[in-house]
């Protein structure tokens, strides 16, 4: 197993279980994500596994109309996910149309849609 799949792979199983896990560092108490050595804001090796409550706003987004591989639908929203708990990640936005996702949208953790597709997707935390 590669480093890299080591750090991540509690990150997976907790996906697995609808719960959205997130390195913090025990040294400065920052988060960040995806998982490194060492935490990226005061070098410190001490950081651990926390549950984010996963509620934030879209940082940035962009309307994804080519596929990648058979199993995605397009279009979809890629976006950037300013998570209300200090950090930001790469996802998809879900549960409405693609263009209809703004900058600034309040967006929330889908645990029941990460464990269908084993990605970390989100969905407006208001009505789409």
């Amino acid at each position: 197993m590669s480093q890299a799949a080591e750090f991540s792979t509690p990150f997976w199983e907790a996906l697995a279980d609808g719960r959205l896990l997130v390195p913090e560092c025990g040294a400065c108490g920052r988060r960040f994500f995806t998982p490194e050595p060492l935490c990226p804001h005061c070098g410190s090796a001490g950081w651990r596994w926390a549950q984010s409550p996963g509620t934030g706003s879209v940082y940035s987004v962009s309307v994804v109309h080519q596929p990648v591989n058979n199993d995605h639908e397009v279009p979809f929203a890629l976006a950037i996910a300013d998570l209300d708990d200090g950090w930001t990640m790469l996802t998809h936005i879900v549960g409405c149309d693609p263009e209809a996702v703004r900058i600034g949208m309040r967006i929330r953790f889908d645990p029941d849609a990460a464990r269908s597709r084993m990605l970390p997707l989100f969905r407006p935390a208001g009505p789409a």
